[in-house]
């Protein structure tokens, strides 16, 4: 039976591998089409990092942006405070199915990769900007 969400062995594995790709890298864009999150980072493996809060995260050559969003708030928060941003870490909170990505402009990004999960955008204070 095939598993339907990452568990966090899985997560701690991307995180020291592809997860340290994106260091230092710059996000052209980001996405909110309702259930997926995505951000347009330029590697050599892919141009999409794909987060489906509550399953998973990794990059993919398959989905791509539409040019019409469900969530356009949630889509223009994201634009703000992260478009042209450089990624300054990617982490896993303790052990947990909770990753958090930081941004040179101390700007974060968390995902739960728990069920019903969702993506919080917060500023340098931990304070709640947007979440989905």
């Amino acid at each position: 039976m095939a598993r339907k969400s990452m568990s966090s062995f899985d997560i701690y594995s991307w995180v020291n591998t592809t997860g340290k790709q994106i260091l230092n890298q710059r996000v052209d864009n980001a996405y909110y089409e309702g259930q997926y999150l995505l951000l347009k980072i330029k590697l050599k493996i892919s141009d999409i990092l794909l987060i489906e809060p509550s399953l998973r995260i990794h990059f993919s050559n398959r989905i791509k942006p539409s040019s019409e969003f469900i969530d356009k708030q949630f889509a223009l928060l994201l634009r703000k405070h992260i478009r042209d941003q450089k990624v300054s870490s990617v982490e896993q909170i303790g052990f947990d199915r909770l990753i958090k990505i930081s941004f040179f402009n101390n700007i974060k990004i968390f995902v739960e990769l728990l069920p019903k999960g969702v993506v919080a955008l917060v500023d340098e204070k931990e304070k709640i900007i947007g979440a989905t």
